[in-house]
């Protein structure tokens, strides 16, 4: 927690001080409440789910599934693709679709972004291919598809 610009160690309130091996972490809306949760994977032991609680600030926050298109040179995955959301020309999050993110973990591919307060927001893709697709005024709360062959949004 950061008191004032000093960071506060607070993985005993929170239930994080877990001592152990860990090999890697998932990171991902398990019980699709709009916050992210965790999984640890260790070594020699059982995997531990994290559950986050923090819907309780009421925070808002946005989902976004790309699709690619191999007839514009973009792999289906979209893999290499950066998502870049933003407020009033003021970038609060960005994303890249990765194919892998660690040892015997995979995260989902739908990516998850804390939007604060903010009620819409601005998306841009840019995708593997070079293209570039931009969304205005995108409404918090949801989980889009960009599809690149169609040029879309679609809230799912």
């Amino acid at each position: 927690v950061n008191e004032g610009g000093k960071l506060e160690n607070q993985s005993k309130v929170s239930g994080t001080d877990l001592l152990g091996n860990s090999r890697s972490t998932v990171y991902l809306d398990f019980d699709n409440d709009g916050d992210l949760d965790i999984v640890l994977n260790n070594y020699h032991g059982a995997a531990v789910v994290y559950r986050n609680n923090s819907q309780r600030l009421k925070n808002n926050w946005l989902k976004i599934k790309l699709k690619g298109d191999p007839k514009q040179k973009c792999n289906l995955d979209a893999i290499g693709a950066r998502i870049i959301v933003s407020k009033n020309q003021q970038q609060l999050v960005w994303r890249e679709l990765r194919g892998g993110d660690g040892y015997l973990c995979m995260n989902p591919k739908t990516q998850h972004m804390g939007l604060g307060k903010e009620k819409s927001v601005d998306v841009t893709v840019y995708w593997p291919n070079g293209k570039k697709s931009v969304f205005r005024n995108v409404v918090a709360n949801n989980k889009y598809l960009i599809d690149l062959g169609s040029g879309a949004i679609t809230k799912i």
